[in-house]
């Protein structure tokens, strides 16, 4: 893995400055493990989880 796998055009208009009212309406990237992804809501979470699937959480905030 390298550093430049990760560097990518973030337009600053795409960043939230607040949260949603309606927090489950966050958008969500969902990558399926072979190159595609689609863009998702927060509400459709569960649907990707499986029996035995490990969550891990963080509640880091972005910064300016």
């Amino acid at each position: 893995m390298l550093t430049k796998d990760f560097s990518y055009d973030l337009p600053a208009n795409l960043i939230a400055q607040r949260p949603l009212q309606q927090r489950s309406a966050s958008r969500m990237l969902v990558l399926d493990g072979q190159g595609g992804w689609q863009d998702q809501k927060f509400q459709d979470f569960r649907q990707h989880l499986s029996a035995g699937d490990l969550l891990v959480v963080n509640n880091t905030r972005v910064m300016a």
